[in-house]
């Protein structure tokens, strides 16, 4: 068990490598989410132009905004392959799981970029107060494992769909809206003037054992989606 995953870690750091080497020739994803997140942004900012909105408005803005801006470039991860016709080379040289892997920390390495500026263009632009800005941090580490899964999950479904960008859209929504609920209702808290980290406890317990959950299931399904997709 110990060579496995130990072979299953080496492949994923192989397969992540991989994608952060080509990303950083094309940043064909990271343009696609960084320029869906700053037009977005400036739309609502104008929008809003001297209206401070309150801590449940701007929660929503929030993770609409990443929810948006993941379904538009997190699924190019899957999609590069079958585009560049390298998906069967990688099918043949890597094991299932390790790309799971890779390809899952790739999406977290682009959706924690995006959180980044997103968070401080946020607050910049629309005014926003953190007055809990360690509730967001954690919230937005959860959040970035809740929403990436999902996302790499459906990218691998579609990457050999016709319509990919619609049919991804279709089947990460359901995935996505438990954690965003969750994460909206949370960030909420951590917006708030009045708030304690009691408050969040069980937002956590129930984003972990989602994320969690998914991610088991996720590891076992994804052999057959990647081999029979």
């Amino acid at each position: 068990m110990a060579t496995l995953s130990s072979g299953w870690a080496e492949g994923a750091v192989a397969v992540l490598a991989k994608e952060l080497r080509t990303e950083l020739r094309g940043k064909v994803a990271l343009s696609s989410l960084l320029l869906f997140s700053v037009t977005t942004l400036s739309v609502v900012s104008f929008t809003l132009a001297g209206v401070a909105p309150e801590a449940r408005v701007s929660a929503s803005f929030l993770w609409a905004i990443l929810l948006f801006a993941s379904l538009s470039g997190l699924s190019r991860a899957f999609v590069r392959e079958e585009e560049t016709g390298t998906a069967l080379a990688l099918r043949l040289s890597s094991h299932p799981q390790a790309v799971f892997l890779g390809k899952l920390l790739f999406n977290m390495a682009l959706l924690a970029v995006l959180e980044v500026l997103v968070a401080v263009l946020f607050t910049a632009m629309l005014g926003v107060r953190v007055p809990h800005p360690d509730m967001l941090v954690v919230l937005l580490v959860v959040g970035n494992a809740a929403v990436s899964l999902p996302t790499t999950l459906t990218a691998a479904i579609v990457s050999r769909a016709s319509a990919t960008g619609a049919l991804f859209g279709v089947l990460s929504f359901p995935l996505l809206l438990p954690p965003l609920i969750l994460l909206a209702k949370g960030s909420t808290v951590a917006l708030g003037a009045l708030a304690s980290w009691r408050e969040l406890i069980p937002v956590f317990r129930l984003l972990i054992s989602y994320t969690g959950a998914l991610f088991v299931v996720g590891l076992f399904l994804f052999e057959y989606i990647w081999r029979e997709g």
